[in-house]
């Protein structure tokens, strides 16, 4: 089992959970492996939580709203804040004519899974002529532009490229729609939207 608060509580980016397993390759991979045959190191993220994190988790815990636990309220509250936040960030990227991978009825958890493929290899006529490597390496080199350009001023949007996560198609990219308040995500996606119009 693994489960996280950053996906219960809404805290994105907070990277704190727990995984309980029985199954001893699980073990191996979090705690890695002396064995030469297997060349395992730990994973970074296991590891003990330091204390500011374990801090706030005390805080979250026993905090109250009302007079009833602030996690029990939060879990009331949050399912319509989420569905809030996800029909203003669809209708901006409707919008844009921003294309993303959604089904009506699925569960978009946090996040949009956007499709820019028909960007790639595109490039605007000016202003971005030189960028700045601020993401993570090893993309497909069109995925990595498309990153760094949006990334740039004056779009200044950062999304997680699919390579990153192994997809084997470059031009998907992971937006989160949690992570900030909603009208703050419809602006990123206008400003995004800009920034998509002047690629030729």
């Amino acid at each position: 089992m693994v489960w996280g608060f950053a996906k219960d509580f809404g805290l994105s980016g907070f990277r704190t959970g727990f995984v309980l397993s029985k199954n001893p390759a699980v073990h191996r991979v979090m705690l890695g492996s002396k064995d030469p045959a297997e060349r395992t190191h730990p994973l970074p993220w296991f590891t003990p939580f330091d204390s500011l994190k374990t801090y706030v988790l005390g805080e979250l815990l026993s905090a109250r709203h009302d007079g009833e636990h602030y996690t029990t309220y939060a879990m009331k509250k949050y399912p319509g804040l989420l569905s809030d936040s996800f029909r203003a960030v669809k209708g901006a990227l409707d919008q844009a004519g921003i294309t993303y991978v959604h089904r009506d009825g699925d569960n978009s958890a946090m996040f949009f899974w956007l499709d820019l493929t028909k960007y790639l290899g595109k490039r605007a006529d000016q202003g971005h002529a030189e960028l700045p490597v601020i993401g993570p390496d090893g993309l497909d080199p069109n995925e990595e532009w498309l990153f760094n350009y949006l990334a740039a001023k004056p779009t200044e949007v950062s999304l997680l490229p699919g390579g990153v996560m192994h997809n084997p198609v470059p031009g998907f990219y992971r937006l989160c729609f949690t992570a900030r308040p909603a009208k703050d995500v419809v602006d990123a996606v206008e400003r995004m939207a800009a920034a998509l119009r002047k690629l030729k």
